[in-house]
C-alpha cells in the first residue's frame, strides 16, 4: 500500500474530520481517480477514442513521474527534468486525483464529478465565472471541491485563492453544500502530501454561485467515461465475477459492476433507484474483489515495476 500524509484546516467539528492523518491506497486506486476525475467528457459521438487516449495520457503520470520510497510517493528523475509548463500538467492531474482519493477515504464521497464534464451536457446552472472544479454526492449532502496541485510547496496566497473559489458556492439544488473543500497536493516535504481547507463562511465579496443538479443525470455523467472505455477496449474473460471489463493496454483494466450497467441501460431510472443501488454497493466495501472500487467500477493496473514497488528499484 501507498501512504500519503494529509492535514486539514478550518473544518467545523461537526464534519468529524481528523486534523491530521494518512491516506492508505493502492496504485490501482490512484489510477481509478486519475480516470474518474478527468475533464474530457467521454462523449463517444464527439470524441470517440480520443477520450480514452486522453485518459491513457493522464494515467501515464503515475508510472512515468512517481516512485514509491519509504511507503510514500516521490517525484521520479523524469519528473525533475520536465520544464515548467510540463510540470503544471502533471501537478494538475495529481492534484485532481488526490482530491478525489481524499474525498473518498476521509469523507466517503466516492463520486466526484468535474463541472466541465457535467455542466455542458447535463444542464448544471452556474452563475459567475468563479466556480469550483468538482461536486460530489456524500452522506451529508453535496460536497464542493476546488483541487490544485503543486510540484514543490504551497506558495503564499494559494490558500486564499483556492478557498475563495470553493466558498463562493451558495447553494446546490436549493440547499447550502454539506462541505466546501479546497485541496492541494504537493511535494513540499519531498513526498506527496495533501492539505485540505474548509473555512465555513461564505465570501461576502464573491458573486454567489447556485448549482441545480439532477441526481440521475449526475450519476450517468459520472459513469460515462467507463462506458466509453468498455466500448473501446478489448474484453477480458478473467476479471472479477459480476464485472464487465476491458484491457486498455499498458497493464490497465477498466470495468463496471453489472448493477451499474443495468442502471445505465434503463431509460427512466430515477434518483431513488440510483441511490439505493449505490448504497448497497458501498456497503460491499471490504467484501469485493481486488480492484473493485466503492463506486462499483473496476480499475486494475500493473505498474509496480515502474514505481519501484516490491524490490523493483524503490524502497518501501
Amino acid at each position: 500500500m501507498i501512504y500519503c500524509r494529509y492535514r486539514t484546516h478550518g473544518f467545523p467539528p461537526a464534519a468529524g474530520v481528523r486534523p491530521n492523518g494518512a491516506l492508505s491506497f493502492s496504485v490501482s486506486e490512484l489510477a481509478w481517480k486519475m480516470f474518474s476525475t478527468g475533464r474530457v467528457p467521454g462523449d463517444v459521438a464527439r470524441h470517440g477514442p480520443a477520450s480514452i487516449y486522453e485518459y491513457l495520457h493522464r494515467s501515464a503520470v503515475i508510472p512515468a513521474y512517481l516512485l514509491m520510497r519509504h511507503g510514500g510517493l516521490e517525484k521520479s528523475g523524469l519528473y525533475e527534468v520536465l520544464d515548467r509548463s510540463e510540470k503544471v500538467g502533471v501537478s494538475y492531474a495529481l492534484g485532481s486525483a488526490m482530491a478525489g482519493l481524499w474525498a473518498s477515504k476521509v469523507l466517503s464521497v466516492h463520486h466526484l464529478l468535474h463541472l466541465d464534464r457535467y455542466g455542458p451536457s447535463h444542464g448544471v446552472v452556474t452563475v459567475g465565472r468563479r466556480r469550483p472544479d468538482y461536486i460530489g454526492a456524500g452522506p451529508g449532502g453535496w460536497l464542493v471541491v476546488e483541487a490544485k496541485g503543486r510540484s514543490n510547496g504551497v506558495e503564499t496566497g494559494l490558500r486564499a485563492r483556492l478557498t475563495a473559489q470553493k466558498r463562493a458556492v451558495e447553494c446546490v439544488s436549493g440547499s447550502p453544500p454539506w462541505l466546501a473543500v479546497g485541496s492541494v497536493a504537493h511535494f513540499q516535504s519531498g513526498a506527496l502530501e495533501v492539505d485540505a481547507y474548509d473555512p465555513d463562511e461564505l465570501d461576502p465579496g464573491a458573486e454567489p454561485i447556485g448549482l441545480e443538479v439532477d441526481v440521475a443525470r449526475f450519476y450517468r455523467a459520472y459513469y460515462l467515461p467507463f462506458t466509453v472505455a468498455l466500448a473501446f477496449g478489448r474484453t477480458i474473460e478473467d476479471g472479477p465475477e459480476g464485472i464487465e471489463a476491458v484491457e486498455l493496454g499498458f497493464g490497465q483494466r477498466i470495468g463496471l459492476r453489472s448493477e451499474i450497467l443495468s442502471l445505465l441501460a434503463g431509460e427512466d431510472v430515477g434518483a431513488g433507484e440510483w441511490q439505493t443501488t449505490l448504497g448497497q454497493l458501498s456497503n460491499d466495501i471490504g467484501r469485493t474483489a481486488e480492484g473493485v472500487m466503492p463506486d462499483g467500477s473496476y480499475v486494475s493496473v500493473d505498474w509496480d515495476a515502474a514505481l519501484g514497488i516490491g524490490g523493483y528499484g524503490g524502497t518501501e
